[in-house]
């Protein structure tokens, strides 16, 4: 259910009523379920910043493919025969038809089902049925697949923008790209995609999970208590309130926010040791400084969320499966729908040369905790739930939120962190909200 915002209320003017609440310490709940900033978002946000596509392990070699979406429009990703990885339109040129049904597979061209025209793997039309016959001068030149106008990776990971003046991924990620090394260097071979990726609907606003995401410690101990009760986290529960090592570290840095718990030098979340010593080989000896010193009071650290602005999501935490400690490593897309209504895509990896076994537990530690029907996600989704159905109430969506956490408790960044970006010495803190939240009305203003 959505409804609209009251009347005379332009977009640009509740854009700038949620800066004012946010530079202030609250949030009106009214954002996340208006129908006119879901259309900013897709005019303004999304077209202009780097968004998640997919992992390089879904399209290894030439002509595999996947289908995602950027916003609202949907590209198709897909591996030329040069071995580069594009990404286009997801339209045909003749008439707009939806180009590709499947959502993945292999091709050696991209075939419309409407009137037959097809392309090659660089995205170059290639065929037209009785083209001699009904066209004089087809210029095919001309008429090949439109381009997301960027696509790179970092760490395995794809990103499109369709913005062409947008900066370069690398610049766009900032100082939060080497924190990504934490996660994807365990292993040599790097991360490979378990299966396909999960997806369901959900009535939730995109920014609500990717909030949850970005910074939200204090949920855990109660949202999650069940799951330490029934003893599937890999932490005590005494860990996750305030002070434990669950929350050790939060960090901000560039386009992205990182937090990581503190860790015994023996700790290794389930991961063999050898894959610890690989890590320790392939990080930046800064990196490496952050893992192994952390904060600078005796314990190390651990990669437990990241998140990229707008809408991805990392997770990376110790489950117990069997009794035995087991990793998890999932990444998350909160794609927005409609107004009040998201699609979660969510990948599980692993490390790409680990053994049967290892990759076996791990996909079912992901599969109870972090799947559809995990127990985690579902504590979640309903939360999330009630704060979308909640904002269309004709006073509750302009009530606000609190989000001062920590704020009057004098709490500074640790002065030492030997990584980039400000480090924050907990996660119990509303301050990565509020940057969100920053960055969200900064774009939709621009």
């Amino acid at each position: 259910m959505t409804i609209a915002p009251p009347t005379g209320a332009e977009p640009a003017n509740r854009v700038r009523e949620v800066a004012d609440h946010v530079e202030n310490g609250s949030v009106p709940t009214f954002i996340y379920n208006d129908p006119q900033l879901f259309e900013l978002e897709q005019k303004k946000l999304f077209p202009r910043v780097w968004v998640f596509l997919a992992h390089r392990s879904e399209v290894p070699n030439p002509g595999d493919f996947v289908v995602r979406s950027i916003g609202t429009d949907s590209v198709i990703v897909i591996r030329g025969d040069d071995g580069e990885v594009r990404a286009f339109l997801n339209t045909c040129r003749h008439r707009g038809a939806k180009l590709c049904n499947a959502e993945v597979g292999s091709s050696r061209t991209l075939t419309c089902i409407y009137h037959g025209w097809s392309y090659n793997r660089e995205g170059k039309l290639t065929g037209v049925p009785f083209g001699r016959a009904v066209y004089k001068d087809l210029p095919k030149e001309e008429l090949g697949l439109n381009p997301v106008a960027q696509v790179d990776q970092v760490e395995g990971f794809i990103f499109g923008c369709l913005d062409p003046e947008a900066p370069s991924l690398l610049d766009y990620l900032g100082d939060f790209a080497p924190y990504l090394q934490l996660v994807t260097k365990r292993s040599a071979a790097g991360l490979e995609v378990v299966g396909y990726p999960q997806r369901w609907i959900v009535e939730v606003d995109w920014k609500i999970p990717t909030e949850n995401l970005v910074g939200d410690a204090y949920h855990t101990p109660y949202s999650h208590h069940s799951a330490s009760e029934v003893g599937l986290w890999g932490w005590s529960y005494g860990s996750m309130q305030p002070g434990g090592t669950k929350v050790g570290v939060h960090v901000q840095a560039g386009n992205g926010d990182f937090a990581m718990a503190r860790r015994s030098q023996d700790f290794t979340y389930g991961y063999p040791p050898s894959m610890i010593d690989v890590l320790r080989s392939q990080i930046s000896p800064e990196m490496a400084k952050v893992f192994d010193e952390g904060g600078g009071d005796g314990l190390g650290t651990w990669p437990t969320r990241g998140s990229i602005f707008p809408n991805f999501s990392a997770i990376n935490l110790p489950i117990v499966i069997h009794g035995e400690v087991t990793p998890l490593m999932s990444v998350r897309l909160w794609q927005p729908v409609r107004p009040g209504v998201t699609e979660a895509w969510s990948w599980c990896l692993v490390e790409a040369d680990a053994a049967a076994e290892f990759k076996e537990r791990s996909s079912r530690a992901y599969t109870a905790a972090m799947g559809p029907s995990g127990m985690v996600e579902q504590d979640d989704m309903e939360n999330w739930r009630t704060i979308t159905a909640g904002a269309v109430g004709e006073q509750t969506r302009e009530a606000p939120q609190y989000v001062r956490m920590g704020e009057d408790l004098g709490i500074k960044p640790i002065a030492d962190w030997p990584g980039p970006g400000t480090a924050w010495p907990t996660q119990y803190l509303d301050l990565p909200v509020r940057t969100f939240l920053k960055r969200w009305t900064q774009w939709l203003s621009q």
